[in-house]
C-alpha cells in the first residue's frame, strides 16, 4: 500500500512540475488518435462502398453461371427458367435476381473512341420503367433525357450513357454511337446505338458503362428469349459474406446433372417403332 502511495505520488509530482511537456504529449497522443480513428473510418467507408454498391451492383451478392464447351469466356445459361426457379425455392429473401448479358467493346462517337462496358436493365416490357430498381437507378442519376425513351422503338437501340463518357466520345443527347460486339456464338457484329439519356456519374467505376434495355442486348447478342449469360442474385440482407459462401455451397450441391435422353426410332428391317436413348453414367 505504501509503495502504491509512493507511485501515485511520484506521478502527480511530474505532472506538475512538467507542465509544459505533458501538454505536448497529451496533443500528441490525442492527434495519433485522431488519426487512427480517421483512417479506420475511411477504410471502413471504402469497404462499404466498393463490396455493397458497386461489387453487389456488378455481381449480385450470388452470380450462378454455367460455361458452355468449358469455356470461361462463354457463359450460356440455356434453359433460364429452370435456374431461376431453383434459386427462388431454395434462396430465402431474395430481392432480385437479375440477366447478366454484359459485354465489353469498343465505342465510337464523333471522331472519338473509347472502350466501354454495355450493361442490360430489365425494365420490362409493356410494364411502368419506373417500377424496377433498374429503373430507379437510371432515374436517380439522370441529368438529360426521360426513362421511358429507353422502352420507345422509335429509338434504334436506345442508350444510357454517363457525362463524362460522352465527353470523352464527343457526343450529346440523341447523338448516335457505333459499337461492335461479339455473339454468344463466336461472331462479332456492328450495331448502332442512340444516346437517349445522360446520367451524372458518382463513382469513377461508373463511368465506363453505357445501359441498355435487356431485350435489345439479348438479341444482338443473339441470345433466345430463355437464354441467359448468368443469374445475379441479390438478397434483402446481407448478414456476412460467409452467411452468402453457406448460401453458395447449397445451390452448389443442388446443382447435379439430370439424366441424358433423347428420343429416336429403332428399326428393324422394314418395322420401327418409337424409343428413347438415354445416357449411364
Amino acid at each position: 500500500m505504501t509503495r502504491l502511495k509512493l507511485l501515485n505520488s511520484l506521478a502527480f509530482r511530474n505532472l506538475i512540475r512538467q507542465r509544459r511537456r505533458n501538454l505536448l504529449l497529451g496533443v500528441a497522443i490525442a492527434f495519433g488518435t485522431m488519426i487512427l480513428i480517421l483512417a479506420n473510418s475511411f477504410s471502413r467507408g471504402i469497404t462499404d462502398t466498393l463490396l455493397n454498391k458497386i461489387v453487389v451492383q456488378m455481381t449480385g451478392h450470388i452470380e450462378l453461371a454455367v460455361l458452355e464447351r468449358s469455356r470461361a469466356q462463354n457463359l450460356l445459361m440455356r434453359d433460364r427458367a429452370f435456374f431461376t426457379n431453383l434459386l427462388q425455392q431454395n434462396l430465402p429473401e431474395i430481392r432480385e435476381i437479375s440477366e447478366n448479358v454484359a459485354v465489353f467493346s469498343r465505342a465510337i462517337g464523333i471522331g472519338k473512341g473509347e472502350n466501354v462496358i454495355v450493361v442490360p436493365m430489365d425494365l420490362g416490357a409493356g410494364a411502368d420503367p419506373t417500377k424496377s430498381s433498374d429503373a430507379e437507378y437510371l432515374v436517380s442519376r439522370a441529368s438529360e433525357g426521360k426513362i421511358e425513351d429507353l422502352l420507345s422503338p422509335q429509338y434504334e437501340n436506345p442508350v444510357a450513357i454517363f457525362s463524362d463518357k460522352a465527353k470523352a466520345l464527343n457526343v450529346k443527347l440523341f447523338d448516335t454511337l457505333k459499337m461492335r460486339l461479339k455473339t454468344v456464338s463466336g461472331q462479332e457484329q456492328s450495331a448502332r446505338f442512340t444516346i437517349v439519356m445522360v446520367l451524372k456519374s458518382e463513382s469513377m467505376f461508373e463511368s465506363g458503362a453505357l445501359f441498355l434495355p435487356l431485350k435489345n442486348l439479348k438479341a444482338l447478342r443473339g441470345l433466345r428469349e430463355n437464354e441467359s449469360g448468368s443469374l445475379q442474385v441479390t438478397f434483402k440482407r446481407f448478414d456476412s459474406p460467409r452467411a452468402v459462401i453457406r448460401l453458395a455451397d447449397k445451390v452448389h450441391a443442388l446443382l447435379k446433372p439430370g439424366v441424358a435422353a433423347i428420343g429416336c426410332e429403332l428399326a428393324f428391317g422394314k418395322k420401327t417403332v418409337p424409343a428413347t436413348t438415354g445416357g449411364l453414367l
